[in-house]
C-alpha cells in the first residue's frame, strides 16, 4: 500500500503491544499554497489519514477554499515572506511545499 506519510508512531505495533490510537499519534501538517492544485489532493487525503492540516494561502478569496477540503486552519500569508513562513509553521511536525515551477 502506498502511504502518504510513514511517521514511526504509526507503523504496526509489535505483536501483544497496545496499539497507539490516533489521538496519540496525532500530527499537525502545514500544507503551503493552501488553493493550488496540489492542496486540493493532498489536503483530504492527509485529513482521511487522521492528520490536522493548517492550510497556508496568499490571500482570502471568495468561494471554496482549504477548509472545504477539511484544512483545520488556514493561515493568510505569503510563504516567501519568513515572518510568515515561520508564524504558520508553529506548532507542525511536517510542511508540505510544492514552490511555483521556475522556467529560465
Amino acid at each position: 500500500m502506498n502511504r502518504l506519510v510513514d511517521w514511526p508512531e504509526t507503523r504496526p505495533t509489535p505483536r501483544g503491544s497496545k496499539a497507539k490510537t490516533m489521538s496519540d499519534t496525532a500530527r499537525t501538517v502545514l500544507v503551503t499554497s493552501g488553493n493550488g492544485n496540489q492542496a486540493r489532493s493532498v489536503i483530504p487525503r492527509l485529513v482521511a489519514a487522521g492528520f490536522r492540516v493548517r492550510a497556508m494561502r496568499a490571500s482570502e478569496r471568495p468561494g471554496p477554499g482549504p477548509a472545504d477540503l477539511g484544512a483545520h486552519e488556514v493561515v493568510i500569508g505569503d510563504a516567501a515572506n519568513p515572518d510568515d513562513a515561520l508564524r504558520a509553521m508553529q506548532g507542525v511536525s511536517a510542511v508540505y511545499h510544492v514552490g511555483p515551477t521556475f522556467h529560465p
